[in-house]
């Protein structure tokens, strides 16, 4: 197996501090949620309709859902393309892909702060996270 060129090496590490900042606001994000909503220093709105937690789930859904569907939204260059056009599709995907499931994740976890309905929007923002693991 031969060594990754010194491009690839450089995008590598590029993508990687990008996809780790992506992953750790959403983390840090979450945490932030929790805090506010079991220390009582944030309580949810009155009147907003029993609905939202769902809409935003749902949403939340479609956000990761798109992520996995980036590869068919925009195909890989043709074999033999160069390096250079290689990386660029990869580094495209491949931060869509992060921004899509952040996304989904902090509208999961605006719906928590909103109806204090904890478990549906905490378990999208962990699947947002795992896929965000799985992906890189």
């Amino acid at each position: 197996m031969r060594d990754p060129s010194e491009a690839v090496q450089q995008h590598l590490k590029q993508l990687g501090i990008i996809c780790f900042a992506i992953m750790m606001g959403v983390l840090i994000f979450g945490g932030v949620v929790w805090y506010l909503i079991n220390s009582g220093m944030f309580s949810p709105p009155k009147g907003l309709p029993p609905y939202l937690a769902t809409v935003s789930n749902l949403v939340a859904l479609v956000f990761l859902g798109k992520a996995l569907l980036l590869p068919r939204l925009f195909p890989p260059p043709a074999t033999g393309a160069a390096e250079e056009a290689r990386l660029a599709w990869h580094k495209r995907n491949t931060i869509l892909g992060f921004a899509l499931r952040e996304g989904g994740a902090l509208v999961a976890l605006v719906g928590v702060l909103l109806t204090g309905q904890m478990s549906g929007g905490f378990a999208l923002a962990g699947l947002a996270v795992v896929t965000m693991v799985f992906a890189w």
